[in-house]
């Protein structure tokens, strides 16, 4: 009899819970991308019982008070619905525009940097208070388009307006919706046997916003470390031989 070793690899895939069908099934599948690590840690909460007439107070009992489990994924992945995930934020598309004669704040001085209400901006014009247009270089830099960040250096650019046109983005809030609730899906390959699939789901895992959100990266890639709670999902059928949690599965040989 040959050991059966594992090396698994595979694909992660979270999914919207469809809470309008019953039991609950899951909505379309997202493929997460780049993952370093999945892991799932399961506990019990118990209380013991010891006996009372020995002298020894021995452990006659276990009993399971509850059951839970957590969930935790290091992805590689930036991707903006990934973000979503772990700042608990809505994407919201922002078409490309044009801004005219944009006011800049009050109280500015000579060699201040204001931001634009737009990032990523082009074609950057500034004019003066009597209409007529600023030098590039002279009586303002553009520091960054990316930002649409400006740098003023003469006293009639303090009151000027702008003029810009700005490109369409993907904004997200942070913390503007609820704590993201979703389907898990591992399609896993034991990469030790090309023939070998494992299939883990897991029926409700709830998104906990991300503990440590690293915005510079001196060495190496950057890291998406995110932890969700493993939930009991009770609208499962009750005798169900897979319970309310989720499964391990494989195929039959």
């Amino acid at each position: 009899m040959s050991d059966l070793l594992m090396s698994l690899q595979g694909t992660i895939n979270l999914a919207v819970r469809n809470a309008a069908s019953s039991p609950v099934r899951p909505g379309a599948f997202r493929h997460v991308g780049t993952a370093d690590s999945c892991e799932m840690e399961l506990s019990v909460e118990t209380v013991a019982q010891n006996e009372s007439y020995t002298g020894q107070r021995l452990q006659v009992g276990e009993l399971t008070l509850g059951k839970s489990g957590t969930l935790n994924l290091t992805l590689k992945d930036w991707s903006i619905e990934n973000i979503a995930l772990a700042l608990y934020g809505e994407v919201i598309t922002v078409n490309s525009g044009k801004a005219t004669k944009e006011k800049l704040p009050d109280g500015l001085v000579v060699g201040d940097r204001i931001k634009l209400a737009h990032p990523f901006v082009s074609d950057v014009k500034l004019k003066a208070v009597d209409g007529s247009m600023l030098i590039l270089g002279t009586d303002y830099e553009i520091e960054s388009t990316h930002a649409g960040l400006i740098k003023l250096l003469t006293t009639a650019a303090l009151t000027a307006t702008v003029d810009y046109s700005y490109a369409k983005t993907e904004n997200l809030g942070i913390f503007t919706r609820q704590p993201p609730e979703r389907w898990f899906m591992l399609d896993g390959i034991n990469t030790d046997r090309d023939d070998e699939h494992v299939i883990v789901e897991l029926f409700r895992v709830k998104f906990n916003p991300i503990s440590n959100f690293s915005l510079l990266h001196n060495e190496g890639y950057g890291e998406l470390p995110l932890t969700a709670t493993v939930l009991a999902d009770m609208s499962q059928t009750k005798d169900s031989s897979l319970g309310y949690f989720g499964s391990y599965i494989q195929k039959a040989k």
